[in-house]
Order: C-alpha cells, then sequence, then structure tokens
C-alpha cells in the first residue's frame, strides 16, 4: 500500500457520505461497507441525504443505517452547494433533512453535518448559517476519491488515496486522521477492507469522530 512515515499510533475516523449515486454502479455497495466496518469493529459516521432517504434507499438501507457502530450524520437534502444558497434557503436544505431522517425513524447526531462536495467549507456565511440551525460541518484528512469515473475499477488506487492522507496526517504529528468515502461507487467496499487492513497493521485504533476534538473538524480542504 506503500511507505508510511513515522510510529505514533493515528486514530482513523472512517465517515461516508451516504447519498444518490452519480453514475451506474453496483446495487448493494452501502450494505457491503457497512458489514465490512461491523465486522472489523470500526465506528463510522454517516452523513445522510435527506432526499436518499426520501426517494432511493432501500429497506435494507435505511436499516444499515443503525447498525452498530453506525451514527447518523446530516448531509443536506438535495445535495445542492450551500455556497449557491442564501440563508433562508440552507435553513430549509437542514430542516427537509432532518424531517426525511425522522420519518423514516432515523436519528441524526447533532452536531454532525457535512457539506456537499465540501462547498463552503471556509465560508464564514455558510459555516455561520448551518451553525444557526445546531449543525457543524466537519471536514475530512484522506480522501478516498471514490466517485471518479477513472477509479471505477481502481479499489486499491482508492484505499492508497486514503492510506495516504492518513500517513500525511500522521508524518505531520496528528492524532487524528478523518477519511471519507461514498455509499454508492463500486470501488468503495474493497477500498474500505484495505483500509481496515492497514490501520489495522499499523497498530492504529479505529475512533468515533465524537473522540476527535471540534478543532480537527474543520480542515479547509478542497475537493
Amino acid at each position: 500500500m506503500g511507505a508510511s512515515v513515522g510510529s505514533a499510533a493515528v486514530d482513523v475516523v472512517l465517515t461516508v457520505d451516504v447519498e444518490a449515486r452519480d453514475h451506474p454502479c453496483r446495487p448493494g455497495n452501502f450494505n457491503a461497507m457497512v458489514d465490512l466496518m461491523v465486522g472489523a469493529g470500526a465506528p463510522a459516521t454517516l452523513f445522510v441525504q435527506g432526499g436518499w432517504v426520501d426517494a432511493r434507499a432501500t429497506p435494507a438501507e435505511v436499516e444499515a443505517l443503525a447498525a452498530p457502530g453506525m451514527t447518523v450524520g446530516l448531509h443536506g437534502h438535495t445535495h445542492r452547494r450551500f455556497t449557491d444558497l442564501d440563508e433562508v434557503e440552507i435553513h430549509g436544505e437542514l430542516e427537509q433533512a432532518e424531517r426525511a431522517l425522522r420519518d423514516a425513524g432515523v436519528r441524526a447526531e447533532r452536531p454532525l453535518f457535512r457539506l456537499p462536495y465540501l462547498a463552503g467549507n471556509t465560508d464564514g456565511f455558510v459555516l455561520q448559517s448551518v451553525a444557526a440551525r445546531g449543525w457543524w460541518h466537519v471536514d475530512c484528512h484522506a480522501v478516498a476519491y471514490d466517485w471518479k469515473d477513472d477509479l471505477r475499477g481502481d479499489p486499491r488506487q482508492v484505499a492508497r488515496n486514503v492510506v495516504e492522507g492518513i500517513e500525511r496526517r500522521r508524518a505531520q504529528g496528528a492524532t487524528s486522521a478523518i477519511a471519507l468515502f461514498h455509499s454508492w461507487p463500486d470501488p468503495a467496499p474493497e477500498a474500505v477492507r484495505q483500509v481496515v487492513d492497514h490501520v489495522q497493521q499499523r497498530g492504529d485504533r479505529f475512533a468515533p469522530l465524537t473522540d476527535v476534538p471540534r478543532r480537527d473538524w474543520n480542515n479547509g480542504i478542497r475537493l
């Protein structure tokens, strides 16, 4: 998977943006990812799009949101960029997403929220508008890029993207690394398995997001 730098242990936080797919993919990828994480004893935060719950999710996928170790946050309702919205529209996105999850019997844990596309993660107006509804945007340090067309058949490279982000944090002396996957891309389940193997081999710990100081939630990363 590539050379790693440093030896200090890192708390690895798995997060998954759970949303409608961008292009055709195999059914069952999300459930396979959840099964892998549960089997590895790896807690994860699932940032769930309200519109996906409303119109796209299967009963099995909704049930997976409550699997052991899974914590649900919000990911907007329609996956619009919050930088294109005014304050009323931002609050509407959050309110609709909250309602969709509540109607499906899914409990979202405040203040866990991720901006669609990470758009607005350095924008004071966007962040303050989100915070006014009781939510707090969570960035990431290790990005899978699992949605990219040129990686659709390359789970090894998807996993390597995450591992490189984790190892970069280790080399910087950081004690945590937040990893970003998506729920639907075909390479994601196998990439999760490979990342789990790497974390276990390095002797790192899978940690819940809430164990990471909030100052590490906002990284200013650009996709």
